[in-house]
Formats: structure tokens, sequence, C-alpha cells
């Protein structure tokens, strides 16, 4: 998506909000390389019983297994 960044405007996230600012793919981009590589903070918890991690970065929060150490 982010070789298409200047073909949009804003993207249309599948919840909570029926529009974003399209800065906030490159915000999620970012956050991403960070928890793959044993950055950020973030809270533990399950979800149906599978250890979670979830990552909150204001408007938008990442969610991950807790034994998932890569992309």
């Amino acid at each position: 998506m982010l070789g298409h960044y200047d073909e949009y405007d804003r993207l249309m996230p599948s919840h909570n909000e029926p529009w974003v600012e399209k800065h906030l793919l490159k915000d999620v981009h970012e956050t991403v390389i960070d928890i793959a590589q044993g950055r950020g903070e973030y809270l533990e918890g399950t979800d149906m019983g599978i250890p979670i991690r979830k990552y909150y970065y204001g408007r938008f929060s990442v969610v991950t297994r807790a034994d998932q150490t890569g992309p």
C-alpha cells in the first residue's frame, strides 16, 4: 500500500472510524517495524484463551500473539 501512497487521500479502516488521514498508514508501518524489532510498550492479556500483547498508539493499536517474535 505504501507504494500507492500518493494515489489516495484517506484510508477507510474496517471499523471504528469511517475514514482516517492517510498519514496513519505510515505511522502504523513504523509501529509494526518497532514491534517486530522488540520495541514498544504493551499490555498483556488473552483473547479466546490465547495470550496476546496489545500496543496502544493513540488513534490505533496493534494486537499480536504473545509468542509471536517476528513479522
